[in-house]
């Protein structure tokens, strides 16, 4: 009987034992904590507030002119290392200084009463990995629309990278008769392409 006895007590222990690695192996598979997961790196990032600024140079004057709006809104997307996302501004709010050439630009360059906005979407910018703070030069590419063109750009970014915050400063530049915008001239003076174009702002989480 006392033998009988152990056996039953170590088989219901030996059950016991069993069980409990049942339910710890299915809490492994099933129930991971949050942190042992695979986290997920994606952010959104919104960008209110930021600026666009153009230079085209006029020959043979030799003057450059200068435009630019502080209305520029967006949004972007942080997949890994990887950045997409859009910017955009009104075309009516630029300012040249001149408030003939501020009619001009809206009237006879942009045709604002048609085109009321240009965008810029970024298909891809990536950040090295792991870096924070300035990161210089770095490439990005994208679709430029203006003027009802869409038009594949490339150029270079300087990132400010921080815990909630991308800094960014956006370089590029254009030829405007690939948006069909005709050639632009006043009286002897003829406005030369390329145009430069920079859009800089905060991308906040």
């Amino acid at each position: 009987m006392k033998i009988n006895g152990c056996l039953e007590w170590m088989f219901f222990v030996t059950l016991l034992i069993v069980v409990n690695a049942a339910n710890s192996a299915t809490t492994t598979t099933t129930g991971v904590p949050q942190a042992a997961q695979s986290p997920d790196s994606s952010k959104h990032y919104t960008v209110s507030g930021g600026s666009l600024d153009f230079w085209a140079l006029v020959q043979p004057s030799s003057l450059k002119v200068h435009g630019t709006t502080s209305d520029m809104t967006g949004s972007m997307n942080q997949n890994k290392n990887v950045l997409s996302g859009f910017l955009e501004v009104p075309l009516k709010n630029f300012e040249t200084g001149m408030a003939v050439r501020n009619s001009h630009l809206k009237e006879k360059v942009f045709e604002t009463d048609k085109y009321d906005k240009a965008k810029l979407s970024i298909t891809e910018l990536k950040i090295p990995d792991g870096k924070t703070g300035e990161i210089k030069d770095l490439p990005f590419t994208g679709t430029l629309s203006l003027h009802g063109v869409d038009k594949p750009i490339t150029g270079t970014v300087i990132l400010t990278v921080g815990d909630k915050t991308i800094s960014f400063e956006a370089t590029t530049e254009i030829q405007y008769s690939d948006f069909n915008i005709p050639v632009q001239k006043f009286t002897m003076m003829t406005v030369q392409q390329p145009v430069k174009i920079v859009a800089k702002g905060d991308a906040k989480l």
